[in-house]
């Protein structure tokens, strides 16, 4: 069964059982389904989908506006073997150093290199990451790499398109092994569409068969809890630190749910209205002078009901301050 190759931030293998009981009825009875994901980052619920037989996943579209992740994904599903090639490649590298006194030194000064010079020449040249050579290979060995070895599996690009990400811990490691991403290949067969785009590239996959049914997963950057939480992961155009791009998300859905009739939605976002004290108890979130009480009530009418859940943070400099926090699914359809 494949599973996530890459560590993501927000990713949602530790809200796997909640997100299930919230499935369209018609996903959790076996029926035939047509899936698309927008923001599929490391691709948890799609691997989910994909790997469990209770689910009947007919079709698959997924995007995204990281430029090396979408292109790992169809390096891996159209060229695994080069993937392969390239990742030996650099950990034989790596590998050279595991008895050399001076090893973390020397792996941080190639690190460095690889993040600032091979990395950033790789990504500038390429204008379609939707195509596979020799090179896109190279490219997304250097993803599985950097996920491996950056800072807490982080993956941030500038808006200079750069990534920036500074190197963790450089102890001995195996980047990948091999029976997982020839379980990731398996599973990226059944994709039918893997585009580098926005999450409005979904539109047409979506509205283009109406009478059956779709279920689109949105799972974008959060709105931040503190005026320092993460939510840059490529150098897109939209902001979703700021109310504007979750209002544009929101209007979208409302036209998939208009438009695309068979449409079942889920969206996930940080529950701005209320978090979770270290002693168990709630309360109102205000970042800097905005409240943002009723934020997506106010965006999310009905049909759209809001759930609340709770999830692990897994990314913050300080361990202290990945505790269970406040997170709200959405969606338009009944769920019991």
């Amino acid at each position: 069964m494949a599973r996530p190759f890459l560590k993501w931030v927000g990713g949602k293998r530790q809200l796997k059982l909640q997100l299930e009981k919230l499935f369209p009825n018609e996903l959790k009875k076996g029926k035939s389904i047509r899936y698309a994901e927008p923001f599929v980052g490391g691709g948890a619920m799609l691997f989910e989908l994909l790997g469990n037989k209770k689910y009947n996943i007919s079709e698959v579209f997924i995007s995204d506006t990281n430029g090396p992740l979408i292109m790992t994904y169809n390096a891996i599903k159209n060229d695994l073997g080069g993937v392969k090639k390239w990742l030996s490649h650099y950990q034989n590298k790596y590998d050279k150093w595991n008895n050399d006194s001076n090893r973390f030194e020397r792996r941080k000064e190639w690190y460095f290199e690889l993040r600032d010079n091979r990395f950033w020449e790789l990504t500038k040249t390429r204008k379609d990451m939707n195509t596979i050579g020799d090179e896109d290979c190279e490219l997304a060995a250097l993803v599985i790499l950097f996920n491996k070895l950056g800072f807490n599996g982080i993956f941030r690009m500038n808006r200079d398109g750069k990534f920036n990400v500074p190197p963790s811990n450089l102890v001995n490691k195996t980047f990948y092994k091999e029976t997982e991403l020839d379980n990731v290949c398996d599973a990226l067969q059944k994709v039918h569409h893997i585009e580098n785009g926005d999450y409005a590239s979904c539109s047409d996959f979506v509205k283009e068969k109406c009478q059956a049914i779709t279920f689109v997963y949105f799972d974008p950057p959060y709105l931040p809890l503190t005026p320092t939480s993460f939510t840059s992961y490529s150098n897109s155009k939209r902001d979703f630190s700021t109310e504007l791009a979750h209002n544009e998300l929101a209007k979208f859905a409302f036209e998939l749910h208009n438009d695309g009739k068979g449409a079942k939605i889920m969206i996930s976002n940080s529950d701005i209205n209320f978090t979770i004290n270290d002693d168990g108890t709630t309360c109102r979130l205000i970042i800097g002078e905005q409240n943002y009480n009723d934020f997506f009530e106010t965006n999310f009418p009905v049909p759209f009901k809001i759930h609340h859940v709770l999830a692990r943070r897994s990314v913050n400099r300080n361990s202290d301050g990945r505790g269970e926090i406040g997170e709200i699914v959405i969606v338009n359809y009944p769920t019991d």
